[in-house]
């Protein structure tokens, strides 16, 4: 007997007589009123409703003295029947047909408006898994990163109390799948290389589900909608981190796999392009022409191989390998040849031809050769040539420092000296001797002067440069004169240079 029931519930009421022998049958009565007659003691009310609420007794007829009496009824029951409270809501996000492991999902459980239960419980296969711990209207029950053990059936209820009595609503159920997710595709580079060079081609290959629809990405970012991606001429803005992923359609749902391993593209420039030049004269040896070679490439103290193709008159091509940028070699006689030169450098593992250099054009016809003493006397003549320069040079700087300083000089003459020109000149200016008396000579008229000398036995002449700033004009001698003495009388002449 419970103190109140909910409509639906079933109950079932027994009569029970003191002496059924002699019961004919039984009355039920609701509130005082029959409403029953049965042979059974046993009445049931399959599924209750708030109409069927009420006080129940019971009275059974028997058979004495010829006639049926009706006993008295029994104690009544009061029945006490309320409706059963409003099923919650379950809300489940996200709502999808199934769900894939790693994936979050949430259930929302939401009371009727205007209840407030002391308790909301969740249940998953009729277990509870979840409970509030204080009185709610609503309740959320997050589940991150779901696996395979998630799938199930869930529910969620409330409880009200009625008369001492709790009284439980619930949910319809909410049914979820959970998958493991699609295997991890694999991106695959051809040629697998650390570095390539610009130029070059690559290949990108992802492999992952058939019929499934597969994408390529570059940094994060979708590239293409293909499971393949050709670059034929790749660049410097190829560089990049590459992953890829595909896409399965299954009930309904498109479910993208996990990206697949970073690959990564390197591209660099290629490397600069030697100079070829030859490393020395060419020379005739005994059996034909010997010819150096030097492949000149940027930062010499790096480990390289040096590569060198050579073609002939005959346009036979040759290819010769060494470990150095000089290279000497060889020749039969023949009337030319032409080289071309490129090294080779190992980065990240891979070894990495350079461009190639400029053809270099050898003439290799008698003409052209020297031998080596015919060099040796080459650059001797060079050398003596370059000497015979420096010593000019020396000597018209020295003759030019020279004539820009002053300078003064004596000339002596000796006695009875005649004069070299015949005619006499006018004196520009005054003569001083250096011995005897000095006399000032007046002209006097046209043709020779005379004056008397007593004692001049030698003359000294003092001359000195007019000017020294005109040091490219010629020099200007000051006048001198001499003298011719004899016993009876002395002759000065004047002469100017």
């Amino acid at each position: 007997m419970l103190p109140v029931y909910t409509s639906g519930e079933s109950i079932s009421i027994r009569c029970l007589p003191p002496n059924p022998s002699e019961v004919v049958h039984i009355q039920y009565f609701k509130d005082g009123k029959k409403f029953e007659i049965s042979l059974e003691k046993l009445y049931v009310i399959s599924s209750l409703s708030t109409g069927k609420k009420g006080n129940y007794s019971c009275g059974y007829m028997c058979n004495r003295y010829g006639r049926q009496i009706l006993s008295k009824t029994s104690q009544s029951v009061s029945i006490t029947v309320v409706d059963i409270p409003r099923a919650p809501s379950i809300i489940l996000t996200p709502k999808l047909p199934f769900y894939i492991a790693g994936e979050t999902i949430s259930f929302k459980c939401s009371l009727p408006e205007e209840s407030t239960a002391a308790i909301i419980q969740y249940f998953k296969n009729n277990q509870e898994i979840l409970k509030s711990k204080t009185p709610k209207t609503k309740f959320t029950y997050d589940v991150s990163n779901v696996s395979v053990k998630n799938t199930g059936s869930y529910t969620c209820q409330y409880c009200l109390s009625y008369s001492g009595r709790n009284i439980v609503s619930r949910s319809l159920p909410i049914s979820i799948t959970v998958e493991d997710p699609p295997s991890t595709p694999v991106l695959n580079l051809a040629p697998n290389l650390e570095i390539f060079v610009v130029g070059e081609s690559v290949v990108l290959t992802c492999h992952g589900f058939v019929n499934a629809r597969h994408n390529i990405y570059k940094d994060g970012l979708l590239l293409l909608n293909d499971f393949t991606h050709l670059i034929p001429n790749l660049r410097l803005s190829h560089n990049g981190n590459y992953t890829c992923a595909y896409i399965l359609d299954n009930k309904g749902r498109q479910v993208e796999s996990s990206r697949s391993e970073t690959v990564n593209i390197y591209v660099i420039d290629p490397l600069p392009a030697p100079t070829l030049t030859l490393g020395g004269p060419i020379v005739k040896v005994e059996d034909g022409i010997k010819v150096i070679l030097n492949c000149s490439a940027p930062d010499d103290e790096l480990l390289r191989t040096f590569y060198y193709f050579s073609t002939t008159e005959e346009n036979d091509v040759t290819n010769l390998t060494a470990f150095s940028a000089s290279f000497e070699l060889e020749l039969e006689p023949i009337s030319h040849i032409s080289y071309i030169c490129e090294y080779e450098q190992e980065l990240r593992g891979r070894k990495i031809r350079s461009r190639r250099s400029q053809t270099l054009y050898i003439q290799l016809s008698d003409g052209s050769l020297l031998s080596p003493p015919e060099i040796a006397g080459i650059i001797g003549a060079v050398s003596l040539l370059l000497c015979f320069t420096l010593a000019l040079w020396f000597y018209m700087k020295s003759k030019k420092y020279n004539r820009q300083n002053r300078f003064r000089f004596s000339w002596y003459w000796k006695e009875n000296q005649s004069p070299k020109i015949s005619h006499p000149l006018h004196p520009l200016c005054p003569v001083k001797k250096t011995e005897g008396t000095n006399q000032v000579v007046e002209p006097h008229g046209e043709g020779n002067k005379e004056t008397v000398s007593r004692s001049p036995s030698s003359l000294s002449i003092f001359t000195q440069k007019d000017t020294d700033d005109a040091i490219e004009k010629p020099m200007n001698f000051s006048t001198f004169h001499y003298e011719n003495q004899s016993e009876e009388h002395s002759t000065s002449k004047y002469t100017t240079f």
